[in-house]
């Protein structure tokens, strides 16, 4: 089984937590195969061990997109489907979404994320450390959804409304899931951070980084220049304060800073 988890991509498909930021490929674009390009993006980063993973995308998703492909995930697990195919009631998808499937522009609205899904392609190579023999250790490539359908019921009156949609999750993400290699994160709670990207980010690294009421500790400039603001350099160390203050307003972490600049922090 390929191992996901250094990709990140359940708490967030397109954004590796390891202290990099996404690099567009610049003039390498790339051809679907219905003729359409588009710019991938990659990300580069070492491994504990010395070694190395390149994680390149198609796409990149937006916050609404993500809360899509989360919802899809947590039905999976909270019924303890084993299939990598099944049906999600609209209903469920209404209620984490916000939106209302049987109102078009709504409807279309999650259809669009579902095709970008369906239409992201990711590509991950673990390589070796430079002591080790050979060159690539592992490659692994799927889509991030593998397909999805639905079907309007006819009634007297026409087409009744969608009652179910049906999706398919790329088996090794399944695997991956079922073996407790990937989290996922709580969906009402990502709903509170989801109008602020650096909440997010913290979010999902607190997520990956300790479990419930389990304390975290990290040098605060290291957190913030390494972790969850690295491409704002100096002035990030505001904005993360900003951030984690809000948080805790919002009831979802406690933290503090010693006097040796030390963060202490926990999901509550």
């Amino acid at each position: 089984m390929s191992y996901l988890v250094d990709a990140n991509l359940v708490i967030n498909p397109i954004f590796p937590l390891r202290h990099v930021l996404p690099e567009i490929l610049s003039d390498k674009e790339v051809k679907r195969e219905d003729g359409t390009t588009f710019t991938p993006l990659r990300w580069q980063y070492k491994t504990a061990d010395g070694g190395e993973v390149i994680v390149v995308s198609s796409n990149k998703l937006t916050p609404f997109d993500s809360m899509v492909y989360r919802t899809i995930i947590t039905y999976r697990q909270e019924k303890g489907i084993k299939e990598n195919h099944f049906e999600i009631p609209v209903n469920y998808i209404m209620q984490k979404t916000g939106l209302n499937f049987n109102k078009t522009v709504e409807r279309e609205r999650i259809e669009n994320s579902l095709l970008k899904l369906m239409d992201t392609h990711i590509l991950i190579e673990k390589y070796l450390k430079k002591t080790e023999k050979g060159n690539i250790r592992e490659k692994t490539y799927f889509n991030l959804l593998s397909g999805f359908g639905y079907r309007q019921p006819e009634t007297k009156r026409g087409r009744g409304h969608v009652k179910k949609i049906y999706v398919q999750l790329p088996q090794v993400l399944c695997d991956n899931l079922d073996n407790g290699y990937v989290v996922r994160g709580e969906i009402e709670t990502l709903k509170k951070v989801l109008k602020s990207p650096l909440e997010v980010r913290i979010y999902d690294y607190l997520t990956v980084r300790c479990a419930k009421r389990q304390e975290h500790v990290r040098n605060f400039t290291a957190f913030c220049r390494e972790d969850v603001a690295m491409e704002k350099g100096e002035d990030g160390e505001k904005e993360v304060l900003k951030a984690l203050e809000s948080m805790k307003k919002k009831g979802i972490i406690d933290y503090s800073i010693d006097n040796s600049n030390n963060l202490t922090i926990k999901l509550l």
